[in-house]
């Protein structure tokens, strides 16, 4: 079990980052090893006196770093004892509407190729693992549950299709910045809602593309997704202008 001195966190504008470090240690100094489990996310809150989305993002950004994997339904166990820390985006790095659109903007340039070569590429596996992806994404959205995970797993999916890993190892690398919605409050669960069926329709969009091999489409797909979410998030910041954003958006 995880350890504290205090048995909580102090309070910081960083609680992400402090128990990202605390698990890293534990994992490279040995206290945690390669197969074990982690805590569940109840037992973190707990012990380290966090929130779930503070817990989620930490795992997310372990996870990121290769240090623990996530299997659904069971949790999060060690996969490795890493000595250095890769490149990341951390999540004070993706706190503010500023640092998501810079972030989209990056993943742009990734994604689109990513989709175009998942669809030239992609192997009847490849389009098993999309389609569970998408699957547990909307069983997640009917039942109103977090969806962050089940969202990462969809595009770490295409990304991999694509059959060239360095694409999907990029995006592990952003971790929980990946999907920024977590970062957004929606004034009502209706609005919520139709961002969110607004968002799946721009999947199912992708997955269809990927799955008919079609290259150009897929691309062309991925760019109406993540522009579609540039506009979206462009709107909050009050940036007007952006017409051609604006037109693939809707």
């Amino acid at each position: 079990m995880l350890t504290t001195k205090s048995g909580h966190l102090a309070p910081s504008p960083s609680l992400t980052a402090r128990l990202v470090s605390q698990i890293r240690s534990e994992i490279v100094g040995g206290k945690l090893a390669v197969g074990d489990q982690l805590p569940t996310e109840a037992q973190l809150m707990q012990t380290f006196g966090v929130s779930r989305t503070v817990v989620r993002e930490a795992v997310a950004a372990l996870r990121a770093e290769g240090l623990v994997t996530t299997r659904q339904g069971r949790g999060a166990f060690v996969a490795a004892a890493g000595t250095g820390v890769p490149f990341q985006v951390t999540p004070e790095e993706a706190s503010s509407l500023t640092d998501i659109l810079m972030i989209l903007e990056l993943r742009a340039t990734l994604e689109v190729e990513a989709a175009g070569l998942a669809a030239e590429r992609r192997t009847p596996a490849d389009l098993e693992r999309i389609s569970k992806a998408l699957a547990e994404l909307e069983r997640q959205i009917e039942a109103g549950a977090d969806s962050i995970e089940a969202d990462f797993d969809f595009h770490i999916a295409v990304a991999d299709a694509g059959g060239n890993p360095y694409f999907g190892r990029v995006l592990q690398s952003l971790g929980a910045a990946l999907i920024p919605r977590r970062r957004v409050e929606f004034e009502t669960p209706a609005l919520r809602r139709a961002y969110l069926d607004r968002v799946q329709a721009e999947h199912r969009a992708i997955e269809t593309a990927v799955a008919k091999g079609n290259v150009g489409a897929a691309r062309k797909a991925m760019e109406k997704h993540l522009s579609g979410s540039r506009y979206r998030f462009r709107l909050r910041l009050g940036i007007e202008g952006d017409t051609a954003v604006a037109g693939v958006a809707d």
